[in-house]
């Protein structure tokens, strides 16, 4: 999954519950995400991981507006 904007991140993590990652020096920006892509990959999974199908497109839908 590719978070290119600060918008689009924020919807991701706010959908994994992890908002707080937004003024996080290591997911902040677009460069940091990047930098930092396969910690944020990895984060991403773990919660999909969790998460029924419904559920997960459920969350990302709804943060995703």
């Amino acid at each position: 999954m590719c978070a290119p904007t600060d918008q689009f991140a924020a919807g991701v993590l706010r959908a994994i519950g992890r908002p707080d990652l937004l003024e996080s020096e290591d997911f902040g920006t677009r460069d940091a995400r990047v930098t930092n892509s396969k910690r944020l990959h990895g984060l991403i999974a773990g919660w999909a991981a969790e998460q029924t199908l419904e559920a997960a497109l459920g969350a990302l839908d709804r943060e995703g507006r």
